[in-house]
């Protein structure tokens, strides 16, 4: 049996967890929280689950959070494709409308859809984007920016792209957790608590400050600040890529690593929920909706949730969702509503309570929602860019220190299978070098 350390316990260092244990392998597993899931967090303040982070299970007949749910009795609820549609509520005449699409949002979907293998070969920024004349339609279907609704990514409508290629390989569906993915992520890491009482060891509301390697004695000792948490035999790493900076490393992390660190980063996405007193008609279930707001230059994403549908949700995202987490709730709150007031006139919405807030870009020990990549003028194809994510995952410490986490997986980074694939193959690697596989 070998001792296995792995920081951070959401989805990506759950997904290293039950691999070792049910090889049996003793796992410790270390979180700045007092809960498991990360970025995974579901809030049931106001009647309904409300995920600060992922909202739903992508491809649910290939992610293994669909069996995991099942596993645990969690209901899951698909969306209804028939009735779902994407609008642009935009002003037309002095007449607010929704609109299936414009020329301007009908290119870009069109580039979208030309899928990955096109897309890489082109430059990161859109064409339409590099228009001088891009249209007010071109930035709305874009999103937060012209550079894209992932508004800081190396590869904007690449990433989309990909995804959006990502999808079609699979049902092309999404499924929702009926009590939040948050909460479904949490209750996996009791489960595996309860399971395995005796070869897994919990360290909660402790914030990893070194990570270093004993070369006499060949263990990883971690510490706590003045505190030596354990001495062992490996260490999984799982913190989100903004947060490898708090931690001192010793040896120190090599050049191409802290390089990559530079082009990998957390982009900011901010979310608004709340129940209206009065649901528009306008808005319909299985639906998205888009407004531009031109007071503050960015683009607001809105739908009834499907697992509580007198609850609407709005979203931001990229360079926009960066601007208003600088914000104080009040003044993002009022710009939000100031803007949906405007376009369903004279339907009023106000909520029945106040409305819940995401604050990623501040969030203490996270300080983002995703990773993108960094955008710096070069082409697509740029290497130093796409081999960013695979220098991230590569093990350190002559083997002995390992990194996961959805950065890190390069087939489906920013998803909740993306982070327990790569925790699990942290785990294989450990496996493998201690004869256990």
């Amino acid at each position: 049996m070998v001792k296995v350390v792995i920081i951070g316990g959401g989805c990506a260092g759950l997904g290293a967890a039950q691999l070792l244990l049910k090889n049996k392998q003793h796992v410790t597993l270390v979180d700045a929280y007092e809960r498991f899931g990360g970025r995974a967090w579901t809030r049931p303040d106001q009647g309904f689950p409300f995920d600060l982070g992922p909202q739903f299970i992508q491809d649910p007949e290939v992610n293994p959070w669909t069996g995991i749910a099942k596993s645990l009795d969690f209901e899951l609820l698909p969306r209804d494709d028939k009735a779902a549609g994407t609008y642009y509520r935009v002003q037309l005449d002095g007449v607010w409308q929704d609109r299936l699409g414009t020329p301007g949002i009908n290119e870009v979907q069109t580039l979208l859809d030309e899928g990955y293998a096109s897309a890489e070969q082109s430059d990161n920024v859109p064409p339409i984007a590099q228009s001088p004349g891009a249209s007010a339609d071109a930035v709305l279907a874009l999103g937060s920016s012209q550079y894209g609704s992932i508004a800081e990514s190396a590869e904007p409508w690449q990433y989309i792209a990909a995804d959006r290629e990502r999808q079609a390989e699979g049902s092309g569906k999404v499924q929702f957790v009926k009590d939040g993915i948050g909460t479904l992520v949490n209750a996996y890491g009791h489960s595996l608590q309860k399971s395995f009482p005796d070869t897994l060891t919990l360290h909660p509301a402790t914030v990893v400050s070194a990570v270093r390697l004993r070369s006499a004695e060949n263990l990883v000792r971690i510490c706590a600040g003045e505190q030596v948490v354990g001495d062992y035999d490996y260490c999984i790493v799982t913190v989100p890529c903004s947060a490898i900076a708090g931690i001192a490393f010793e040896p120190p992390l090599t050049f191409e690593r802290t390089s990559a660190l530079t082009y990998v980063l957390l982009g900011s996405y901010k979310k608004v929920a709340f129940c209206p007193k009065q649901m528009p008609d306008a808005i319909a279930p299985s639906c998205d909706y888009y407004v531009y707001d031109g007071a503050l230059g960015g683009c607001w994403q809105y739908f009834r949730l499907p697992t509580a549908p007198q609850a609407l949700i709005c979203v931001a995202s990229g360079n926009f969702a960066h601007m208003l987490d600088r914000m104080d709730d009040e003044t993002v709150v009022a710009a939000l509503f100031k803007v949906l007031n405007a376009a369903y006139a004279p339907a009023e919405i106000v909520p029945l309570q106040k409305p819940m807030l995401t604050n990623w870009s501040m969030q203490p020990h996270i300080r983002g929602a995703y990773s993108f990549t960094r955008y710096d003028g070069g082409n697509a194809n740029d290497p130093t860019a796409l081999n960013a994510r695979l220098e991230l995952g590569k093990p350190h410490g002559g083997g002995r220190i390992l990194f996961a986490g959805e950065a890190t997986w390069v087939d489906a980074y920013g998803t909740i299978h993306g982070a327990f694939y790569s925790g699990e193959r942290a785990a294989t690697t450990i496996l493998q070098q201690a004869g256990w596989a």
